[in-house]
């Protein structure tokens, strides 16, 4: 009978024993973010008249980020005010062009680390034309 409990602890031993070692459940793959794409809608070139007017930008962007701000800005002073609230557009405003001669200026919107910019032609002034007499 003692042979037959110690033959029964060893069955049992070498049946702990011989289980397969469990292999620990690999780690999950971090998802994968992908990056934004700031993506022009509206035209890269925009013609206005002498007049004083307002413009409109659109654009588009793909993978956002929470922290993101979409920035606009131009390198003239006639090109101003402009209005950021609106998620897919941009809104600015184009002064009266008082000289005798077009110009051109450029705004340049950023988001993140990417940017596009938008030409601005306005055409020639006319003498007096914003003034009030």
């Amino acid at each position: 009978m003692k042979k037959l409990l110690k033959f029964t602890c060893l069955l049992a031993l070498v049946a702990v024993a011989c289980e397969p070692e469990k292999t620990p459940e690999p780690e999950p793959e971090p998802p994968v973010v992908e990056a934004p794409v700031f993506t022009l809608t509206s035209d890269a070139t925009m013609t206005f008249a002498a007049e004083a007017e307002e413009g409109l930008i659109t654009y588009q962007i793909e993978n956002p980020t929470q922290t993101g701000m979409v920035d606009a800005s131009a390198d003239v002073g006639w090109i101003d005010n402009f209005g950021l609230q609106v998620y897919g557009a941009i809104t600015f405003s184009v002064a009266i062009n008082e000289v005798e001669e077009e110009r051109t200026g450029t705004i340049t919107v950023t988001y993140e680390d990417q940017s596009f910019t938008v030409t601005v032609v306005q055409q020639a002034g006319q003498p007096g034309l914003g003034s009030d007499y």
